[in-house]
């Protein structure tokens, strides 16, 4: 199952693991490595953002 998350805020990457969006990209979760950083992957880029920018679509896609 493919859970996806809907941008709060806009967020710039602050180093080359991280993953920047705007506020309303949507990003595939793949990995919650901890409470404060979550791994995404958006327009085929990977990598790592705060979990606090996000928050969790209502709907999820069965693979």
């Amino acid at each position: 199952m493919t859970q996806y998350l809907i941008a709060v805020w806009d967020y710039t990457a602050e180093g080359e693991f991280e993953l920047s969006f705007k506020q309303g990209d949507r990003i595939k979760l793949l990995e919650k490595h901890n409470d404060d950083w979550w791994e995404g992957e958006l327009n085929d880029q990977i990598g790592f953002f705060p979990a606090n920018r996000i928050r969790l679509e209502t709907t999820e896609v069965v693979d």
